[in-house]
Protein backbone atom coordinates (compact mmCIF):
# COMPACT_ATOMS: atom_id res chain seq x y z
CA UNK A 1 0.00 0.00 0.00
CA UNK A 2 2.88 2.22 0.89
CA UNK A 3 4.54 1.29 -2.44
CA UNK A 4 1.40 2.67 -4.68
CA UNK A 5 1.37 5.51 -2.52
CA UNK A 6 4.54 6.69 -3.47
CA UNK A 7 3.94 5.84 -6.96
CA UNK A 8 0.95 8.13 -6.67
CA UNK A 9 3.29 10.97 -5.34
CA UNK A 10 5.79 10.25 -7.97
CA UNK A 11 2.78 10.27 -10.46
CA UNK A 12 1.42 13.63 -9.71
CA UNK A 13 4.02 15.55 -8.09
CA UNK A 14 7.51 14.91 -8.52
CA UNK A 15 7.03 14.27 -12.30
CA UNK A 16 5.01 17.89 -12.99
CA UNK A 17 7.51 19.48 -10.60
CA UNK A 18 10.87 18.71 -12.81
CA UNK A 19 8.92 19.36 -15.67
CA UNK A 20 8.22 22.20 -14.94
CA UNK A 21 11.47 22.56 -13.69
CA UNK A 22 13.43 22.04 -17.05
CA UNK A 23 10.36 24.16 -18.76
CA UNK A 24 12.07 26.89 -16.76
CA UNK A 25 15.17 26.52 -18.19
CA UNK A 26 14.97 26.82 -21.42
CA UNK A 27 13.95 30.05 -20.65
CA UNK A 28 17.77 30.97 -20.13
CA UNK A 29 19.08 30.21 -23.27
CA UNK A 30 20.82 27.14 -21.83
CA UNK A 31 24.09 25.70 -24.44
CA UNK A 32 26.01 22.90 -24.22
CA UNK A 33 29.65 21.85 -25.74
CA UNK A 34 29.05 19.57 -29.01
CA UNK A 35 30.50 18.64 -32.03
CA UNK A 36 29.16 20.61 -34.71
CA UNK A 37 29.92 21.03 -38.72
CA UNK A 38 31.17 24.46 -39.51
CA UNK A 39 32.60 26.25 -42.53
CA UNK A 40 35.21 29.05 -41.92
CA UNK A 41 35.71 31.40 -44.93
CA UNK A 42 36.73 34.15 -45.94
CA UNK A 43 35.31 35.77 -49.23
CA UNK A 44 37.52 38.20 -51.32
CA UNK A 45 35.53 39.79 -54.45
CA UNK A 46 37.33 41.16 -57.31
CA UNK A 47 35.50 44.77 -57.72
CA UNK A 48 37.25 45.90 -60.81
CA UNK A 49 35.76 47.67 -63.81
CA UNK A 50 35.70 44.14 -66.13
CA UNK A 51 33.16 42.59 -63.11
CA UNK A 52 30.72 45.29 -64.63
CA UNK A 53 30.49 42.96 -68.15
CA UNK A 54 27.24 41.14 -68.20
CA UNK A 55 28.04 37.43 -69.11
CA UNK A 56 26.81 35.46 -66.79
CA UNK A 57 23.12 33.84 -67.30
CA UNK A 58 20.53 33.95 -64.41
CA UNK A 59 17.77 32.69 -65.15
CA UNK A 60 17.62 33.28 -68.38
CA UNK A 61 18.39 36.65 -67.87
CA UNK A 62 22.47 38.34 -68.13
CA UNK A 63 23.57 40.05 -65.18
CA UNK A 64 27.02 41.52 -64.42
CA UNK A 65 29.84 39.35 -62.99
CA UNK A 66 30.09 41.36 -60.29
CA UNK A 67 26.54 40.71 -59.18
CA UNK A 68 26.74 36.93 -60.18
CA UNK A 69 29.53 37.08 -57.16
CA UNK A 70 27.03 38.74 -54.77
CA UNK A 71 24.58 36.62 -55.77
CA UNK A 72 26.60 33.40 -55.30
CA UNK A 73 27.71 34.71 -52.01
CA UNK A 74 24.10 35.03 -50.70
CA UNK A 75 23.39 32.02 -51.58
CA UNK A 76 26.31 30.05 -49.76
CA UNK A 77 25.38 31.83 -46.81
CA UNK A 78 21.56 30.69 -46.53
CA UNK A 79 22.78 26.83 -46.77
CA UNK A 80 26.23 27.11 -44.44
CA UNK A 81 25.19 25.52 -41.17
CA UNK A 82 25.08 28.40 -37.76
CA UNK A 83 28.66 28.02 -36.14
CA UNK A 84 30.23 29.25 -39.44
CA UNK A 85 32.41 32.10 -39.11
CA UNK A 86 32.33 34.27 -42.18
CA UNK A 87 34.86 37.74 -43.25
CA UNK A 88 34.44 39.68 -46.27
CA UNK A 89 36.91 41.42 -48.31
CA UNK A 90 37.48 42.87 -52.10
CA UNK A 91 40.24 42.79 -54.35
CA UNK A 92 41.27 45.84 -56.77
CA UNK A 93 44.83 47.24 -58.43
CA UNK A 94 47.16 44.87 -57.06
CA UNK A 95 45.87 44.77 -53.38
CA UNK A 96 43.20 42.56 -51.38
CA UNK A 97 40.99 45.02 -48.64
CA UNK A 98 39.92 42.39 -45.88
CA UNK A 99 37.15 44.68 -44.37
CA UNK A 100 36.66 42.54 -41.24
CA UNK A 101 37.74 39.17 -39.56
CA UNK A 102 35.60 36.08 -39.96
CA UNK A 103 32.80 36.31 -37.88
CA UNK A 104 29.76 34.17 -36.40
CA UNK A 105 26.75 33.88 -39.14
CA UNK A 106 24.37 33.15 -37.84
CA UNK A 107 24.35 36.23 -35.24
CA UNK A 108 26.02 38.70 -38.15
CA UNK A 109 23.48 37.21 -40.55
CA UNK A 110 21.89 40.58 -41.49
CA UNK A 111 25.71 42.63 -41.31
CA UNK A 112 26.85 39.69 -44.02
CA UNK A 113 23.67 40.29 -46.41
CA UNK A 114 24.34 43.84 -46.40
CA UNK A 115 27.98 44.55 -46.71
CA UNK A 116 27.56 41.87 -49.41
CA UNK A 117 25.06 43.90 -50.90
CA UNK A 118 26.78 46.67 -51.07
CA UNK A 119 29.83 45.95 -52.62
CA UNK A 120 30.74 47.96 -55.42
CA UNK A 121 32.97 48.78 -58.57
CA UNK A 122 32.96 52.18 -57.19
CA UNK A 123 34.75 51.40 -54.12
CA UNK A 124 37.75 50.41 -55.97
CA UNK A 125 40.95 52.83 -55.15
CA UNK A 126 42.70 52.27 -58.22
CA UNK A 127 41.93 51.79 -62.05
CA UNK A 128 44.00 48.80 -63.10
CA UNK A 129 44.21 45.11 -62.06
CA UNK A 130 46.68 42.60 -61.44
CA UNK A 131 45.46 39.04 -60.37
CA UNK A 132 48.61 37.75 -59.41
CA UNK A 133 49.27 40.54 -56.73
CA UNK A 134 45.84 40.50 -55.68
CA UNK A 135 45.85 37.45 -54.62
CA UNK A 136 49.25 37.09 -53.21
CA UNK A 137 47.99 40.15 -50.95
CA UNK A 138 44.91 38.16 -49.65
CA UNK A 139 46.44 34.84 -49.05
CA UNK A 140 48.89 36.78 -46.58
CA UNK A 141 45.98 38.38 -45.05
CA UNK A 142 44.06 35.09 -44.49
CA UNK A 143 47.14 32.93 -43.33
CA UNK A 144 46.99 35.35 -40.49
CA UNK A 145 43.85 34.98 -39.46
CA UNK A 146 42.49 31.96 -36.49
CA UNK A 147 40.77 29.19 -36.87
CA UNK A 148 42.19 28.47 -40.53
CA UNK A 149 39.86 30.28 -42.65
CA UNK A 150 39.49 28.63 -46.08
CA UNK A 151 39.48 31.43 -48.61
CA UNK A 152 37.05 32.17 -51.56
CA UNK A 153 38.83 34.42 -54.27
CA UNK A 154 35.87 35.52 -57.31
CA UNK A 155 37.05 37.08 -60.25
CA UNK A 156 37.60 36.69 -63.49
CA UNK A 157 40.93 36.99 -63.83
CA UNK A 158 41.02 40.21 -65.89
CA UNK A 159 44.30 41.58 -66.19
CA UNK A 160 44.40 45.28 -67.72
CA UNK A 161 48.48 45.39 -66.54
CA UNK A 162 51.34 43.77 -67.79
CA UNK A 163 53.51 41.75 -65.09
CA UNK A 164 56.23 44.20 -63.66
CA UNK A 165 56.70 42.00 -60.71
CA UNK A 166 55.50 38.79 -60.10
CA UNK A 167 54.82 38.05 -56.49
CA UNK A 168 56.08 34.31 -54.85
CA UNK A 169 52.73 32.69 -55.07
CA UNK A 170 55.39 29.56 -54.42
CA UNK A 171 55.89 30.94 -51.13
CA UNK A 172 52.36 31.23 -49.95
CA UNK A 173 51.49 28.05 -51.05
CA UNK A 174 49.50 25.42 -49.14
CA UNK A 175 49.60 28.51 -45.85
CA UNK A 176 45.57 28.82 -46.72
CA UNK A 177 43.24 26.58 -48.06
CA UNK A 178 40.53 27.41 -50.05
CA UNK A 179 39.30 28.18 -54.16
CA UNK A 180 39.74 30.43 -57.07
CA UNK A 181 36.09 31.01 -58.16
CA UNK A 182 36.26 32.39 -62.14
CA UNK A 183 33.42 33.94 -63.21
CA UNK A 184 32.85 35.30 -66.71
CA UNK A 185 31.77 34.04 -69.74
CA UNK A 186 34.52 32.44 -72.77
CA UNK A 187 33.09 34.23 -75.62
CA UNK A 188 35.20 38.17 -75.52
CA UNK A 189 32.09 41.13 -74.02
CA UNK A 190 32.24 44.97 -73.50
CA UNK A 191 32.81 46.38 -70.69
CA UNK A 192 30.01 49.02 -69.94
CA UNK A 193 30.90 52.34 -68.41
CA UNK A 194 28.34 54.17 -65.73
CA UNK A 195 27.71 57.75 -65.27
CA UNK A 196 26.69 58.45 -61.74
CA UNK A 197 23.00 57.41 -61.82
CA UNK A 198 24.45 53.99 -63.19
CA UNK A 199 23.18 54.38 -66.44
CA UNK A 200 25.25 53.29 -69.00
CA UNK A 201 26.42 55.98 -71.06
CA UNK A 202 29.43 53.85 -73.38
CA UNK A 203 31.95 50.93 -73.07
CA UNK A 204 35.51 50.89 -72.44
CA UNK A 205 37.91 51.81 -75.73
CA UNK A 206 40.96 50.24 -75.88
CA UNK A 207 42.98 52.85 -75.92
CA UNK A 208 41.50 53.71 -72.76
CA UNK A 209 43.32 50.76 -70.90
CA UNK A 210 47.03 49.57 -71.22
CA UNK A 211 47.21 45.90 -71.05
CA UNK A 212 49.69 42.95 -71.69
CA UNK A 213 46.97 40.21 -71.49
CA UNK A 214 46.67 38.90 -75.03
CA UNK A 215 43.34 37.30 -74.34
CA UNK A 216 42.05 40.88 -74.86
CA UNK A 217 41.40 42.22 -78.81
CA UNK A 218 39.48 45.06 -80.00
CA UNK A 219 35.94 44.12 -81.29
CA UNK A 220 35.12 45.71 -85.21
CA UNK A 221 33.34 48.13 -83.76
CA UNK A 222 34.71 51.60 -82.95
CA UNK A 223 37.98 49.82 -81.24
CA UNK A 224 36.73 48.74 -77.63
CA UNK A 225 38.01 46.87 -75.34
CA UNK A 226 36.81 43.03 -74.75
CA UNK A 227 37.11 40.82 -71.99
CA UNK A 228 36.37 37.60 -70.77
CA UNK A 229 37.15 34.80 -68.32
CA UNK A 230 40.96 33.92 -68.21
CA UNK A 231 41.12 30.66 -66.97
CA UNK A 232 44.60 30.20 -67.98
CA UNK A 233 45.97 32.46 -65.77
CA UNK A 234 43.36 31.29 -63.14
CA UNK A 235 44.10 27.34 -63.65
CA UNK A 236 48.37 28.69 -62.72
CA UNK A 237 47.78 30.97 -60.12
CA UNK A 238 45.58 28.24 -58.69
CA UNK A 239 48.59 25.92 -59.17
CA UNK A 240 51.47 27.75 -57.74
CA UNK A 241 49.80 28.72 -54.75
CA UNK A 242 47.83 25.25 -54.01
CA UNK A 243 44.08 26.15 -54.48
CA UNK A 244 41.50 24.41 -56.09
CA UNK A 245 39.38 25.88 -58.84
CA UNK A 246 35.97 26.41 -59.94
CA UNK A 247 34.49 28.03 -63.13
CA UNK A 248 31.26 29.25 -62.11
CA UNK A 249 28.39 28.11 -64.28
CA UNK A 250 25.30 28.81 -61.22
CA UNK A 251 24.92 29.67 -58.15
CA UNK A 252 24.39 26.61 -56.46
CA UNK A 253 27.53 25.43 -56.99
CA UNK A 254 29.36 27.19 -54.45
CA UNK A 255 27.32 26.33 -52.01
CA UNK A 256 27.79 22.94 -52.21
CA UNK A 257 31.28 22.56 -52.35
CA UNK A 258 31.65 24.44 -49.23
CA UNK A 259 29.46 22.49 -46.91
CA UNK A 260 31.44 19.06 -48.57
CA UNK A 261 35.43 18.04 -47.46
CA UNK A 262 37.73 19.67 -47.26
CA UNK A 263 35.99 22.30 -46.17
CA UNK A 264 33.74 21.75 -43.97
CA UNK A 265 34.76 20.85 -40.23
CA UNK A 266 33.78 19.41 -37.15
CA UNK A 267 34.66 21.51 -34.41
CA UNK A 268 33.50 22.07 -30.70
CA UNK A 269 31.14 24.69 -30.15
CA UNK A 270 28.88 26.46 -27.35
CA UNK A 271 25.27 24.79 -29.14
CA UNK A 272 21.93 25.78 -28.07
CA UNK A 273 19.84 22.69 -26.35
CA UNK A 274 16.73 24.16 -25.49
CA UNK A 275 14.57 21.99 -27.95
CA UNK A 276 16.14 18.77 -25.98
CA UNK A 277 14.76 20.45 -23.00
CA UNK A 278 11.41 20.89 -24.70
CA UNK A 279 11.34 17.17 -25.53
CA UNK A 280 12.56 16.00 -22.17
CA UNK A 281 9.90 18.04 -20.33
CA UNK A 282 6.87 16.60 -22.45
CA UNK A 283 8.19 13.06 -21.96
CA UNK A 284 7.89 13.55 -18.40
CA UNK A 285 4.41 15.58 -18.75
CA UNK A 286 3.46 12.43 -20.26
CA UNK A 287 4.99 10.15 -18.17
CA UNK A 288 2.34 10.10 -15.30
CA UNK A 289 -0.06 9.22 -17.46
CA UNK A 290 1.64 6.10 -18.66
CA UNK A 291 2.29 5.17 -15.45
CA UNK A 292 -1.38 5.31 -14.16
CA UNK A 293 -2.48 3.25 -17.34
CA UNK A 294 0.25 0.36 -16.30
CA UNK A 295 -1.01 0.19 -13.09
CA UNK A 296 -4.86 -0.01 -13.90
Amino acid sequence: MQAIQSLQLYRKLVLPLLALSITAATFISPTALLPKQVVNVVFIVDITQSMNARDFSNNGQSISRLEAAKATIKTTLKQLPCGSHVGVGMFASKDALLLFNPIELCQHYSLLDQVISRLSWRMAWAGDSNIQRGLYSALGQVAQLENDPTIVFLTDGEQTVSEHYAPPLAKRSGKVNGLIVGIGGKQPVRIPLYDNDDAIIGYWKSKDVKTGNPLNRRSDNDEEYLSQLDITNLSEYAQLSKLNILVLENQQQLADLLNSDPYIKQEIHPTDIRWILGILALLLTLLPYALKAKTI
